[in-house]
């Protein structure tokens, strides 16, 4: 692509110079710039300085936003199995933890022979020791 021979804050100038009411001949023959020139740049530069180092800086901020949109499957797909990894383990240690203080800590007999849950398990337990009776 071609690099212009003019910044756009020079753009800008110049068109800011027609809107102040110089004549087009006049303003083109200044500058070394054709009608063509002036048209194409106030259509597509037509803005104020401030207004037009606002819009890059929101280019600028929208490619870095699309940047991260396009890294965010990648690091979800390394991620994810460490995360998987972890729940499972936490999974796993809280169920364990869980099951401990309701059977007493110890895993009886009915569970090895059954695997029963729990509850049941602890039920009989009770029952076993005399803690509570079988009859109503």
């Amino acid at each position: 692509m071609r690099k212009s021979r003019f910044t756009e804050s020079q753009i800008v100038a110049i068109l800011n110079e027609g809107e102040a009411g110089v004549a087009l001949s006049e303003l083109t023959r200044k500058h070394g710039i054709s009608r063509a020139t002036y048209f194409n740049s106030r259509a597509k530069y037509g803005v104020s300085v401030s207004e037009l180092k606002r819009m890059k800086e929101l280019e600028a901020e929208n490619a870095k936003l699309k940047r991260m949109y396009a890294e965010l499957p990648l690091e979800n797909a390394v991620i994810s199995p460490l995360a998987n990894c972890v729940l499972d383990r936490a999974a796993y240690e809280a169920s364990s933890a869980a099951a401990g203080p309701f059977i007493g800590g110890r895993i009886t007999a009915a569970q090895r022979m059954g695997g029963m849950p729990a509850a049941a398990a602890e039920t009989i337990r009770l029952l076993q020791t005399g803690t509570i009776s079988g009859r109503h």
